[in-house]
């Protein structure tokens, strides 16, 4: 689930599930990446587009870090929204 601050920022359902609003283009490399954290306990980055409620695409940046909470694997982080321009793919 998004926080209220990222909702607000992406304008998407703070029931947000796993990649579904993650560009179509972009949706393997990003599940991919997550997989990969969460297998290896690593921390985490991505920078790729997602869609607004709207249908617009924006682009992003997204860092967490792994850490545990009893027998639990927790990632805590952050999403920023880039500009096209500020797009290390670019």
């Amino acid at each position: 689930m998004l926080v209220p601050f990222c909702e607000r920022i992406y304008t998407v359902s703070k029931y947000w599930e796993l990649g579904r609003y993650i560009h179509e283009e972009d949706r393997e490399r990003f599940l991919n990446s997550v997989e990969k954290a969460v297998l290896e306990k690593s921390k985490w980055e991505f920078e790729g587009r997602i869609h607004s409620m709207s249908g617009e695409a924006n682009w992003f940046l997204g860092k967490s870090i792994p850490s545990t909470l009893g027998d639990e694997l927790v990632f805590n982080g952050i999403m920023i929204k880039i500009s096209k321009e500020d797009s290390l793919q670019n």
